[in-house]
């Protein structure tokens, strides 16, 4: 698999992708399945913030925060009927506070006691959970359109005001954010602290790097590029915006309206049902792009598409003449989630058995055969899958030696090294809950994608 991971030793698995942790807690490395969090939780969050895992836990009527070191263990109840995870306010995750939390049902921010001997302290009500960091502060937005900067987050001192109110857009780019006062559109530069105006009543943006694109409210809505350093615009095309409502389409990461950026932000994308795909390069000149039949998804580098006439799957990057085959087709309306997408291919489960597709249109080749549900890499050699009847299954690749590593699971996830999963409805209810499977126990020496 092309993916890029921290190697390391399964005992130590959590210690060499940059933590320095005295101990581990041996329900971090357990070989056998360990239950967390107790309850008849039906639904569950959770973040890492240092040293310290967060679980916002939900259902059936009750709401719960837990906290528990490294990957969770001996967590303790932080608060009742809240769902709170740490504040971002760091470029990286990890560095978060965890003592910084916020209540995701109405946005309040608060400090908290990890040993969970005080109550939470309020500190900034109203504010919202979408913190977005950057290399300057940490940028918040809410009430009736407010855009606040902190510096120094949660000091309110440090405060910079960008937008009071009468706003409904904000984009947080690289070195900007891009936002809207009474439907007028404005970019304020972090490094500099200066506003520029661009003239134009806007109803939707996207954007990338120093590049913006947008419409305006007209029903046959004008598309224009602008360019934030020089402050120039250029206008794309139109479309018509009742028509896009009714498109049916949707991509990942791509605005509903059909223009957007390509996820390296070289080109800008314009994509509606029936109509031959479209790109621009960042100084608005069109460039080819002959990617047949429906889109399906987006690549730094290229786009995948299918013709729904015969199911054959294409890889189109653009400036290509032709579009290159891939040695797979989907059969029926089959999409883009029903396999995985890496940098480099597509992954799909073809008559049960899981098949690798080259971007080159090279043969395609089985991985592992006899495989159900939807399977995930845990490393270069196992990979996991649920089955219909919610038994996990460790599958070796090389091997094929298979393991069932637990039973009667749901809402699986793998996260920093280890597998979470509810357990509920259980024939004993004290197996309800959030459960977790060690590396030791995935029976794997890295960290996953």
């Amino acid at each position: 698999m092309m993916l890029r991971r921290c190697l390391l030793p399964a005992l130590a698995l959590l210690l060499a992708c940059g933590d320095d942790f005295e101990t581990i807690p041996a329900d971090c490395t357990r070989a056998e399945p360990v239950q967390l969090v107790a309850g008849p939780y039906h639904h569950y969050d959770l973040q890492r913030a240092r040293d310290t895992t967060y679980f916002a836990m939900w259902g059936n009527g009750t709401e719960a925060t837990y906290a528990g070191s490294v990957c969770g263990a001996d967590p303790v109840l932080i608060a009742e009927g809240m769902r709170m995870l740490p504040t971002r306010i760091a470029l990286d995750p990890l560095e978060d506070d965890p003592t910084l939390v916020c209540d995701d049902d109405n946005g309040d921010h608060y400090r908290v006691d990890l040993g969970g001997e005080r109550a939470p302290e309020l500190l900034l009500p109203y504010l919202g959970c979408k913190g977005r960091p950057t290399e300057y502060g940490v940028l918040f937005g809410g009430g009736w359109g407010y855009l606040h900067l902190f510096a120094d987050f949660p000091d309110p001192s440090s405060v910079t005001e960008i937008r009071d109110d009468g706003g409904n857009f904000a984009l947080v780019l690289d070195e900007w954010v891009v936002y809207t006062h009474a439907s007028d559109l404005h970019a304020y530069e972090f490094a500099t602290g200066e506003i520029i105006d661009i003239p134009g009543k806007v109803l939707g943006m996207a954007g990338r790097g120093d590049h913006v694109i947008w419409h305006d409210y007209e029903d046959i809505a004008t598309v224009t590029l602008v360019d934030l350093r020089s402050n120039t615009s250029t206008v794309l095309g139109k479309f018509d915006r009742d028509a896009a409502w009714d498109g049916e389409q949707y991509l990942r990461d791509f605005p509903y309206w059909g223009w957007g950026f390509d996820p390296s932000g070289r080109y800008v994308y314009h994509f509606f049902p029936g109509l031959p795909p479209e790109a621009f390069d960042l100084d608005g000149r069109p460039v080819a792009l002959p990617a047949p039949g429906e889109i399906l998804e987006l690549f730094d580098d290229g786009v995948l598409s299918v013709d729904r006439g015969d199911g054959q799957v294409y890889f189109t990057r653009p400036g290509d003449a032709t579009p290159t085959a891939l040695d797979l087709r989907l059969q029926g309306d089959e999409n883009v989630w029903n396999f995985e997408s890496f940098a480099d291919h597509v992954e799909d489960v073809v008559d049960g058995d899981l098949v690798r597709a080259d971007f080159d249109g090279s043969p395609a080749r089985v991985l592992v055969r006899g495989v159900t549900g939807h399977p995930r890499w845990i490393d270069e050699r196992v990979l996991v899958t649920q089955h219909d009847d919610g038994a996990l299954e460790r599958i070796d690749a090389e091997t094929d030696e298979r393991t069932i590593l637990a039973e009667r699971t749901d809402h699986w996830r793998y996260v920093n090294g280890g597998v979470y999963f509810l357990r509920t409805d259980s024939p004993d209810p004290a197996d309800d809950g959030l459960w977790y499977l060690s590396s030791v126990a995935l029976g794997v020496n890295a960290a996953g994608p």
